[in-house]
């Protein structure tokens, strides 16, 4: 990790990172900055969106490689750095905000469709703890 001249830890390197979760990771600038964590060293990256294949829309991205566009972004980086790389959590940021606005008291008591298995940020945040056993802001 970088030090200022106080000695506090401000930036880490990205390869001294144990897990870095990243939203919107399924296509365009979240698909990019997972994929290139990875490339940076992050030890997993946890991909985390409502779906986890890339919308059509931003194939025009991959032109370069095509066999990729369809891949998972952490399909993509399992392909790419190995397995234990990278994990998807179906995830939807206003779940809590959800939960909220339906009055519940606490955000666990929000129940999603039993179709779907979505998790709000506090969950993905306490899953890459368990994956990770630590947490590092």
């Amino acid at each position: 990790m970088s030090a200022n001249s106080t000695g506090r830890t401000i930036i880490p390197r990205l390869s001294d990172v144990q897990a870095a979760i990243v939203t919107g990771s399924s296509s365009g600038i979240g698909r990019a900055i997972a994929l290139q964590f990875a490339e940076e060293g992050v030890k997993l990256v946890v991909c985390a969106d409502l779906q986890a294949c890339p919308n059509k829309a931003d194939t025009a991205i991959w032109e370069t490689h095509p066999e990729e566009q369809s891949l998972a972004t952490h399909e993509l980086i399992i392909s790419r750095h190995g397995a234990e790389r990278a994990t998807f959590i179906r995830c939807d940021v206003s779940v809590e905000r959800t939960a909220l606005v339906a009055g519940e008291k606490d955000r666990r008591d929000y129940d999603p469709p039993e179709d779907t298995q979505i998790l709000g940020m506090a969950e993905v945040v306490e899953e890459t703890m368990r994956l990770t056993g630590r947490l590092d802001v």
